[in-house]
């Protein structure tokens, strides 16, 4: 059952990678936030009700993008699940056997569901970690080309 999870969540993640650019991604966040704090200083200046509506639109759309690019994984990820869930666990798993965590019995549909959250977070935590690593890598190496 562990390995199931472990195998959906490696699935999801890679299938999550190929649909995603993660650099778009990150120039996005950069965006957001910056558009963010601008905002916040048209709000702190008193600035033009025009002015507040052209950043707001501007957010919005780098918004708009990034819910895209983050939803468009889903397409997979989600059937994936569906076939797992109601498709394959209950030829796998016939009898309905119950899995113990900590004293805690748990059904392995939902022993499922908590190990590929709990898996997932580690996975993406981990990969969240080393695209920071590989981006800062890629500036060091631009800034000496730039100069």
């Amino acid at each position: 059952m562990t390995l199931i999870s472990i195998a959906y969540v490696l699935i999801s993640t890679i299938v999550q990678r190929k649909f995603v650019n993660t650099r778009r991604i990150a120039e996005l966040q950069q965006l957001i936030s910056t558009k963010t704090k601008e905002l916040n200083e048209l709000h702190k200046n008193n600035a033009s009700d025009e002015a507040k509506k052209a950043k707001m639109e501007e957010l919005n759309s780098h918004l708009s993008e990034s819910m895209r690019h983050s939803m468009r994984p889903m397409i997979v990820a989600l059937p994936l699940f569906v076939v797992v869930y109601y498709f394959i666990f209950p030829f796998v798993f016939p009898s309905d056997p119950n899995v113990t965590i900590f004293s805690f019995p748990l059904d392995y549909k939902t022993y499922f569901i908590i190990a590929s959250i709990v898996f997932g977070i580690f996975l993406t935590l981990l990969l969240q970690k080393y695209d920071q690593m590989r981006l800062l890598k890629e500036k060091k190496q631009q800034e000496p080309a730039a100069q």
